[in-house]
């Protein structure tokens, strides 16, 4: 595993690092704040699970797999931004993120899983760039969100 570690709020990956591995920071409630080496083409399943206080986050480009339940709970988050090499919102990435407000994806996104944004009570605005694939559920208990948004993103496919 990882050098992994938090100081003063910030979180620490090495330089170098291409894998955040499963469970690295899950459930550290010190963490606050981190920036990912631009190195990192993976965020492992339950990365940051539950850092309840994690609210800045950057993510590099290169970064081409965000894992299943990489951030659920991490409700000090409040925006969030796709790296662009990302096809895949994963079942349950952002589950329960109860105060994410925004979601920045770029024009590369292919696939929302279902549940992957189940319960962000908060989110209001999703910027996609073009027709993504939406499953079934992924965004159950997003109150906040136009239906409208969400019903023309399913419907509507390129030819």
């Amino acid at each position: 595993m990882e050098d992994y570690y938090v100081r003063n709020g910030i979180g620490y990956v090495p330089q170098g690092t291409t894998i955040i591995e499963d469970y690295a920071f899950a459930e550290d409630q010190e963490l606050q704040r981190i920036v990912i080496p631009d190195s990192v083409q993976e965020i492992g399943d339950y990365a940051f699970y539950k850092c309840s206080n994690l609210a800045e986050i950057s993510i590099p480009d290169r970064v081409k797999r965000i894992g299943v339940k990489a951030f659920e709970g991490c409700v000090s988050l409040t925006h969030f931004r796709i790296p662009i090499r990302t096809r895949t919102i994963e079942s349950c990435t952002f589950y329960r993120c109860s105060n994410l407000k925004k979601v920045t994806v770029p024009g590369y996104l292919e696939l929302i899983e279902g549940l992957a944004f189940f319960d962000c009570k908060s989110l209001k605005e999703m910027d996609l760039e073009k027709y993504v694939e939406i499953e079934e559920g992924a965004f159950w208990g997003c109150y906040a969100l136009d239906s409208e948004f969400v019903t023309w993103r399913m419907k509507e496919k390129p030819y």
